[in-house]
């Protein structure tokens, strides 16, 4: 069996994945493109009529950021503030705020999760799924429902109090989840 130095990986030339060579090989298309015309320009090859516009300049200054963007995406996370036409955009700022609304959004899930016991949320997702069929009646299970109903997760069709105590039940005919409810599933689910 062959000996393998575990250092011999670290010496191995790290390969650039295939979407930055073809940036790379984007932008460096677009520079040769715009050097060309200039030179053109500039040399005196290009007619007067055929010469690029205030505007056209506009657009190949616009086409530069985009190539430059294009190969160097890490740019725009340097970006604080775009500003084009009395219109400013504060890109840190935006990032924060993202960031700030997904914090707030994980403490929401997990406040949720911590609200509902795992018990009331089987009985909660058993309901959704019409898998509510073969239950049996027990002081805990009585007390989970009204909890559902008091948070506003499930109605009840009839009184908690007529679930029979022996025997199976379908707990559908007892209960059903409401559109809160189902929306505490979904975002459960996410």
């Amino acid at each position: 069996m062959p000996i393998v130095d575990a250092d011999s990986e670290k010496n191995q030339p790290v390969r650039a994945p295939r979407s930055a060579w073809l940036r790379s090989l984007g932008g460096v298309l677009g520079l040769v493109a715009i050097a060309c015309y200039s030179i053109a320009i500039v040399v005196g090859w290009l007619p007067l009529e055929h010469r690029l516009s205030i505007s056209d300049l506009a657009v190949i200054v616009v086409g530069l950021l985009a190539v430059g963007l294009a190969v160097w995406p890490q740019l725009l996370e340097r970006v604080q503030l775009l500003e084009f036409a009395n219109v400013k955009i504060e890109l840190r700022d935006l990032r924060n705020n993202q960031n700030l609304q997904k914090a707030e959004l994980d403490d929401l899930r997990l406040a949720l999760s911590m609200l509902v016991t795992d018990s009331e949320r089987k009985h909660l997702q058993n309901l959704e799924a019409g898998k509510a069929s073969n239950y049996k009646s027990n002081s805990w299970l009585l007390t989970e429902l009204r909890r559902l109903r008091s948070l506003g997760l499930i109605d009840s069709k009839r009184y908690f109090s007529d679930i029979p105590s022996s025997g199976a039940f379908n707990l559908a005919e007892y209960a059903e989840v409401t559109p809160k409810g189902k929306d505490y599933l979904r975002r459960m689910k996410e």
